[in-house]
């Protein structure tokens, strides 16, 4: 068998990321479909407060059932716990479109509980299916797809959902009705998924707190383990602090509305998808933590120019937005592969939770820092951006420092 068939991912591995896409473009549309809904009904002087209860309600349930998702993983095949999410997909999305058609904001809200419930239990299962399916071998190909193919499904659920809300007139309901096709063809993807060990020695932890202790009990006990869900976690907050202040710098420094502002953000998705891929295919067999180093350089390099561009310079920001996206690829396929291969099999499910709820504690505290930059201090966009730029400065430093082994390559177990 030659290199390039061993590389080779298996059919049970694109039937996980086809249903992991759709579900990731499905979230996205819901997201804003709900928004426009919820504005359009209460007015547009309400729209702040409307993001602001729409972020709180999204946030708290993944908040509080991930740790208990992590133990489900861990617990059930996690094949099959995907599987049945796929169908509650289908069944929120359907008390969801009811919910537009009476125009029942109460109900409205309680759909966003349950979809940010389903969230809250994928999450998990998505990432800590992967070795399942495709071994160590070719961990860093397979994760390189999975972030390409993520950051696509956010590409076209920005750009798609705001088209059909304004296709249909105002009728929601027929909106968010096109996801549902969309959640039927993530089902069939996911029972066609190949089957999974369940660990039925691990019991389900209805406590939460104890469960993410006994994985950061974990994480700590290896220093890379640790710095590599810090990394992860610490990019969830520079990622969303530069999708919010990217429409500041449009409005401040390049006299672009809000909206058109926001697709500055999603020539980053288009770069972090390429380099995800990119950096998965020329990784072969290893995970090349060198790579971490290297992405965060080019990351602080482009937030530090985007701070000392003048006024007006709309191409080099969107040349800089693309090599970050770049950048940020190569930074996340190592540590998403090194965090896969070295958490243990029966435990990944609790760990990839633990990360994940560091990554929302990651994101709270990015409003915050944009609440602190903006409001508080009434620094502009680019100065925001030019102390960001010194956070990830920090992050290349403490990388190098937390991966001793991040300058020569890692190779997996054979």
């Amino acid at each position: 068998m030659n290199a390039s068939e061993t590389l080779r991912l298996p059919m049970t591995f694109w039937w996980a990321n086809f249903a992991q896409f759709g579900s990731a473009l499905n979230d996205v549309m819901f997201k804003f479909i709900v928004i426009y809904a919820l504005i359009a009904w209460q007015g547009s002087e309400y729209a702040p407060q409307v993001l602001a209860s729409v972020g709180i309600t999204l946030a708290l349930p993944v908040i509080l059932i991930l740790p208990i998702a992590g133990s489900v993983a861990d617990h059930f095949s996690k094949r099959s716990v995907i599987a049945t999410l796929k169908v509650s997909e289908i069944l929120i999305l359907g008390f969801t479109v009811i919910s537009l058609t009476l125009q029942n904001v109460a109900l409205v809200y309680v759909s966003i509980v349950l979809m940010a419930s389903h969230y809250a239990f994928f999450t998990p299962c998505k990432f800590a299916i992967i070795p399942e399916l495709v071994g160590d071998l070719r961990l860093s190909r397979a994760n390189g797809h999975i972030q390409l193919f993520t950051f696509l499904a956010l590409l076209l659920g920005t750009l798609l959902a705001p088209r059909l809300s304004l296709a249909m007139n105002g009728s929601y309901d027929l909106a968010l009705c096109f996801c549902i096709p969309i959640a039927v063809s993530n089902l069939i993807c996911a029972v066609r998924i190949g089957k999974t060990p369940a660990h039925m020695q691990r019991k389900i932890r209805i406590n939460g707190a104890r469960m993410i202790l006994k994985a950061l009990n974990i994480i700590r006990s290896q220093r890379s383990l640790l710095g590599s869900v810090l990394a992860i976690s610490l990019f969830s907050l520079i990622a969303v602090y530069c999708q919010m202040n990217i429409i500041n710098y449009g409005s401040e420094h390049l006299s672009m509305s809000p909206e058109v502002s926001t697709y500055l953000f999603l020539v980053a998705a288009v770069g972090i998808g390429i380099g995800s891929l990119i950096t998965g295919l020329i990784s072969g067999k290893s995970i090349v933590l060198a790579y971490i180093p290297a992405g965060s350089a080019i990351m602080f390099a482009c937030l530090a120019i985007l701070g000392l561009l003048p006024d007006g310079a709309l191409v080099p920001v969107g040349i800089c937005m693309l090599v970050f996206g770049l950048g940020a690829g190569a930074y996340l396929v190592p540590l998403e592969s090194y965090l896969q291969l070295k958490s243990p099999s029966d435990r990944i499910g609790s760990i990839k939770a633990t990360n994940g709820l560091m990554n929302w504690v990651g994101i709270l505290i990015a409003s915050g820092l944009v609440h602190l930059f903006s409001t508080i201090l009434e620094l502009h966009a680019k100065t925001g951006f030019l102390l960001l730029s010194l956070l990830l400065f920090g992050l290349f430093v403490s990388t190098l420092w937390l991966h001793p082994d991040c300058r020569p390559k890692f190779r997996s177990r054979a």
